[in-house]
């Protein structure tokens, strides 16, 4: 039986999706960039519940981000199975700013188990973003990236097309010389390659028209690995551009066959709201493929994404409301930071028994040494809190709730030091566009725990407080939700809105502060 599934299936931030499907399970790895652990893979045995199962890369020794730019790091990851394991080609996108050069680092890590210790990641090149490994019949395996060639001044020109080259893993390296497959179609900006083998035919799936609204999936096939390749008889096998479809961005996808041999495509999307911004990030969504005449189309007669997909059972579609209690062992999976690894000198769950004791390092600009843990927006109107019990000692020591996008945009409700009166008080810093904003809240007491709250409604945010149980005040001025998006943000990002928990000693670094606990309540 199946049941009907409302898109996206991963919502918030979880773009540039790669489904593969393992011994009665889906996988789908999605982009991280600068977020720690690198690369969520999320699983699911009928397409309708997700949960997430690894992040694979969560040690200094698989990815190093400190001193990457916001929206660098994990750029596309490709997940595939051969050989009786799991293989993850990844990219750590060093920078991109410039627009001319990337620096682009792309590595291969394995592993028996899908949760498992990842081995140690292979250099393999540095020509070009979104690579993929390609494991054909015959036992041989190649390497696919986007070629870039930084001398041109547009995209359209500095995207080259797709190359691929024998990787051999025995010496654990690439072979030969790249060839280049594909340059892509009239949408420019040719990425995301993924390529599968079926019926004879050589099938490469690639991403085009950058990653905002005219963004696509574009299909192409061959009889030979090394082409020439013709085009899907609709080019594009998926894109929402200029159709009033409730998913947009529809683009960079996955194809993959599933249970009783039924084929799914997966799909990075977005859900803009005002001024056109996708305020969640961009996010993933399935659409049901069937095949003909040697082409997969999408089951609705169209190559627009649909709002709802079969699946094979009936989602649950409450809202979260999730109370993350620090009395275990280990952080929840929904908890992330940025750069490097989570580790307990700096996150202890051990200190003091039932509180998280975070201490203070660099401040909300920094790229590396940043104390914030913070997870996903997933809706777009929620409520989270937490309490927090901070005794600064001067100016620089912060501690409180954090909702951002990236350095250049976030918002952060915080208590310090107050050097007039000698106790604390409670600021509220604003980034927007960079711009710096203070507010002065209130004076809080010298002692006790302070609840720090934040409200989002459809993109209007406020922060509230309280102390001794008494009843929350506004903090600060209302805000703008919805600039916490790649929309608004400058230069150019890729991310989504995190909210969480963050302690800064900008003095000294070890200035500590205590949260009893954290909520996150979706409102929809």
């Amino acid at each position: 039986m199946k049941y009907k599934v409302k898109n996206p299936v991963l919502k918030g931030f979880h773009p540039d999706p790669c489904m593969i499907y393992v011994n009665g399970t889906y996988y789908i790895a999605t982009s991280t960039f600068e977020y720690y652990p690198g690369v969520k893979i999320s699983a699911s045995e009928d397409l309708a519940h997700w949960r997430t199962v690894a992040y694979p890369l969560n040690g200094l020794h698989l990815l190093d981000m400190r001193g990457d730019a916001a929206s660098t790091g994990i750029w596309a990851p490709a997940l595939s199975y051969a050989d009786g394991k799991f293989w993850l080609i990844f990219t750590n996108q060093r920078q991109w700013l410039d627009g001319h050069l990337k620096d682009t680092e792309n590595y291969l890590t394995t592993c028996d188990t899908i949760d498992g210790q990842w081995s140690e990641p292979i250099y393999l090149n540095g020509s070009g973003f979104d690579p993929s490994l390609f494991h054909d019949d015959d036992g041989k395996k190649y390497l696919l990236n986007m070629f870039w060639d930084y001398r041109y001044d547009s995209d359209d020109e500095r995207f080259r097309g797709i190359l691929i080259q024998e990787y051999d893993h025995k010496l654990k390296k690439l072979v030969g010389k790249p060839v280049k497959l594909f340059t892509g179609t009239e949408k420019h900006i040719t990425e995301g390659p993924h390529m599968f083998k079926k019926d004879g035919y050589y099938y490469l799936l690639t991403a085009e028209g950058g990653t905002g609204l005219p963004h696509a999936a574009t299909l192409a096939r061959s009889k030979s690995l090394y082409g020439p390749f013709e085009l899907h008889p609709t080019k594009q096998i998926i894109t929402a551009w200029q159709t009033d479809c409730y998913l947009q961005k529809a683009g960079h996808a996955s194809l993959c066959q599933g249970k009783n041999g039924e084929w799914v495509l997966a799909h990075l999307c977005g859900r803009p709201k005002k001024d056109a911004r996708c305020v969640l990030g961009r996010e993933t969504a399935i659409q049901n493929v069937e095949w003909r005449d040697g082409w997969p189309y999408l089951t609705n007669g169209t190559n627009h994404p649909s709002d709802t997909f079969e699946a094979f059972a009936p989602a649950d579609e409450s809202p979260v409301d999730k109370l993350y209690k620090f009395d275990g062992k280990k952080l929840d999976v929904d908890f992330m930071t940025l750069r490097q690894p989570i580790t307990s000198d700096v996150f202890d769950l051990n200190a003091r028994k039932g509180w998280l004791r975070i201490r203070g390092r660099k401040s909300l600009l920094a790229l590396l040494d940043q104390s914030v843990l913070v997870r996903r927006q997933e809706a777009f109107s929620f409520e989270c809190e937490t309490l927090v019990e901070f005794d600064p000692e001067n100016i620089d020591e912060w501690a409180g709730l954090l909702y951002r996008y990236s350095e250049n945009n976030q918002h952060y409700l915080y208590i310090t030091y107050n050097d007039k009166t000698g106790g604390r008080e409670l600021l509220k810093i604003t980034y927007d566009d960079s711009r710096f904003r203070l507010e002065r809240i209130a004076d809080l007491p010298d002692k006790g725990g302070v609840k720090l709250y934040l409200r989002v409604n459809d993109g209007e945010g406020q922060f509230y407080y309280s102390v001794a149980d008494g009843k929350p005040k506004k903090a600060g001025d209302s805000f703008d939700a919805t600039k916490l998006s790649d929309e608004y943000n400058r230069p150019l990002a890729f991310t989504g809105p995190y909210v969480g928990i963050a302690c800064q000693d900008l003095a000294n670094a070890y200035k500590c502060a205590d949260f009893q606990y954290f909520r996150y309540t979706e409102k929809e």
